[in-house]
């Protein structure tokens, strides 16, 4: 149909058509969205403080205390120390043959009868001393005075310090977080399923460590170390000596005192037995050296005929009054004996020699004379060694 078509027809408006069918049903929802995520559980309480650890054990005893040192040796004393001596043998000495400060340990008991002051009684364990009044004084038994105690020993050191206590208990679990919320339903349509439900919270944090155990009290402190060991006796002592020192010593060398010896070469002593000794310094002569021999007889120049030959010197002018042989030279016992002829007289004034001529006295001999030793008295050399 052409538009001119239209033209003077009035325009109407048509009936109601009947009713459509009916729309079909609408598209499902779509889901609802998840819940968020529940929020982190709280954290859990801090784990109560463990109880106190036990006490340290009891520390180890300290060492002993170091041993005091030995006390000092006594004092030395002022008598020459000879040795014991029973009462028979003292009363057998010469008076002579003793010194100021000589001194005995008696063996046995009695009564001493030599001396200007007798008679002394002893018994076994009495020192006598010969004085110089000439007399033994009886000093009743003597030692050497008590060496000082040794200081006490350093106290020992504090035990060590007991363990520390073990630490405490770990602290409970915290609770579980709280779940998440529900999904919200989904926009029109028909209801979305119920969301699923929130992931579980976290577990809550460990509990904060228990505190560390108190210390342990330190342990008692050692006993006191023991007391040293009392100091050694001292010894008795005895004359001042000077090592080297040599003496003339009258009794047999088996009862010499501690530290003198017999000169025989041995103990590092000389050997002077049968010698006198020379004063050093001089005449060529230094300590230690030896030299000399005894004198002896003999007899020299004996098994042939021989001679002895003898000669002057120019001299100045004078005379001689002799014109005969003289016998010279000594007598028989000289050491050199024969006849010499003068045989020339000169003037006064001129100077001339005397040939001499010494003929042979055949086979004969010449005696030396022995040795004389001056009177003497047989001693012993001692030397002080001091060991």
């Amino acid at each position: 149909m052409k538009a001119s078509d239209l033209i003077g027809f009035t325009t109407g408006v048509g009936p109601t058509g009947p009713a459509g069918p009916q729309g079909s049903q609408g598209d499902q929802g779509p889901t609802g969205i998840q819940g968020a995520a529940g929020a982190g559980g709280a954290q859990g309480p801090q784990g109560s403080t463990g109880s106190s650890g036990p006490n340290g054990a009891t520390g180890s005893v300290g060492p002993q205390g170091v041993q005091g040192s030995v006390g000092p040796t006594g004092p030395q004393g002022q008598f020459l120390y000879i040795g014991p001596i029973t009462v028979a043998d003292a009363n057998a000495l010469l008076p002579t043959n003793l010194t100021a400060n000589d001194a005995y340990t008696m063996l046995d008991a009695g009564n001493i009868t030599i001396g200007n002051v007798q008679p002394v009684a002893v018994v076994a364990g009495d020192w006598i001393v010969w004085d110089d009044g000439g007399s033994f004084v009886n000093l009743g038994p003597v030692q050497g005075a008590v060496g000082a105690t040794g200081a006490d020993g350093a106290q020992g050191p504090t035990g060590p310090a007991g363990p520390a206590g073990p630490d405490g208990p770990v602290g409970n679990t915290g609770p579980a977080g709280i779940q998440g919320n529900v999904g919200t339903a989904g926009p029109d349509g028909p209801t979305g399923p119920e969301g699923s439900a929130g992931a579980q919270g976290t577990a809550g944090a460990q509990g904060v460590q228990g505190n560390a155990g108190v210390k342990g009290d330190a342990g008692p402190t050692g006993p006191q170390g023991t007391q040293g060991i009392q100091g050694v006796q001292g010894v008795p002592g005895q004359d001042f000596n000077i090592v080297g020192e040599i003496k003339a010593y009258t009794l047999h060398p088996s009862n010499l005192p501690f530290g003198w010896y017999e000169c025989d070469g041995t103990n590092g002593t000389p050997d002077l037995r049968g010698k006198s000794i020379f004063g050093a310094g001089a005449n060529g002569v230094s300590a230690g050296a030896g030299g000399g021999a005894l004198p002896a007889a003999g007899v020299t120049g004996a098994g042939g005929t021989h001679s002895h030959s003898a000669a002057s010197s120019n001299d100045a002018g004078h005379t001689h009054g002799i014109s005969s042989s003289i016998k010279v030279l000594g007598d028989s016992g000289s050491t050199t004996q024969g006849y010499a002829l003068l045989k020339q007289d000169t003037l006064a004034g001129t100077g001339h020699t005397h040939p001499i001529s010494v003929g042979s006295a055949g086979n004969h001999a010449h005696t030396t004379p022995a040795g004389v030793l001056p009177p003497f008295w047989g001693l012993y050399w001692i030397m002080y060694t001091g060991v």
